[in-house]
């Protein structure tokens, strides 16, 4: 599954794992976490299979990058750019990238737990491994 493999090159990153460790994780934040963090979902995605394989595909993924200030979620948000933006190559699932292009984001202030939270969306292209 390619989560896996995404939740793997971000997390290995030393940019990134210097700045979050291994707080990373699916959907949302746990219960007073630790932070910064970040929380990624898939929010769509589009498959053109053939009759041997489920063929290239397509997700949409949002990544939300928490923090107390704003300026270190804007370093949060920024490092996950430029590590993930145009990002191709094999990931760790075996999932091969073609293309990754950033699509949008947005800044917020949640006020009830004081952070902030700026998400960052992808499209990433990529051809699963062959099943047997």
């Amino acid at each position: 599954m390619i989560e896996l493999g995404v939740q793997q090159l971000i997390t290995s990153a030393p940019t990134i794992n210097n700045l979050i460790g291994t707080r990373l994780y699916p959907i949302s934040l746990p219960v007073d976490p630790t932070l910064p963090a970040i929380a990624y979902k898939d929010i769509g995605s589009q498959s053109w299979p053939t009759f041997d394989t489920v063929g290239f595909q397509r997700k949409r993924f949002e990544f939300s990058c928490y923090a107390t200030t704003y300026l270190a979620a804007l370093t949060l948000k920024t490092t996950l750019i430029n590590l993930l933006d145009r990002y191709t190559g094999q990931l760790s699932d075996g999932s091969f990238v073609s293309s990754t292009t950033r699509i949008t984001g947005t800044d917020l202030f949640i006020e009830d737990d004081r952070e902030y939270c700026l998400t960052v969306e992808f499209y990433m292209s990529y051809t699963e491994p062959a099943t047997t």
